[in-house]
């Protein structure tokens, strides 16, 4: 398997291929939903704030936000860190529209996965497709979990994942 590295504006840039990396991604407590990748090919270059690194077609991956040279006595390891796409939108707030107290999101659920993309501003990095799920979604007041995760992932019915299909999206749209 190799990763391909992306800037922030999506254009993938490199693969890298001689890599190690830890993830810890998901929902609920204790999982923080970041990633350490290290990278052991020395003609990859330091990366920029906001690369992104996946491994295409796959749930593997995120943003990065810093790295780290770690040296020991015989060797050293550029280690990348960030946020898995998990983690991305675990930061990311769906607030209530202006002078509303909640914000209750329901319908097919391809669609709402849709609204709350553009709501969150993140279109550059996953997109939705058109056609419905099949899967009618439907969550109470988000104003206690006001994240993109706990408002579907743990109010929606397992099946409604298995056909929500979502997708990174690179520089010219395509979905990946």
């Amino acid at each position: 398997m190799e990763l391909i590295v992306a800037d922030s504006a999506g254009r993938t840039l490199f693969p890298i291929a001689d890599f190690e990396l830890d993830m810890d991604s998901g929902w609920g407590d204790g999982v923080d939903n970041s990633f350490d990748l290290v990278v052991r090919d020395p003609s990859v270059p330091l990366p920029e704030a906001a690369w992104r690194v996946f491994a295409d077609g796959l749930e593997i991956g995120g943003r990065v936000e810093g790295f780290e040279l770690k040296t020991s006595r015989t060797s050293s390891e550029l280690h990348w860190t960030g946020s898995t796409w998990t983690g991305v939108l675990e930061k990311r707030l769906l607030w209530p529209d202006p002078g509303q107290d909640y914000l209750v999101l329901s319908g097919d659920a391809n669609a709402v996965l849709r609204s709350a993309v553009k709501r969150l501003g993140i279109g550059s990095l996953f997109t939705v497709p058109d056609a419905d799920a099949g899967v009618s979604v439907a969550t109470d007041a988000t104003g206690t979990y006001p994240t993109l995760g706990p408002t579907l992932g743990w109010r929606c019915a397992p099946q409604a994942f298995a056909s929500m299909r979502g997708g990174w999206a690179d520089r010219a749209g395509s979905r990946r």
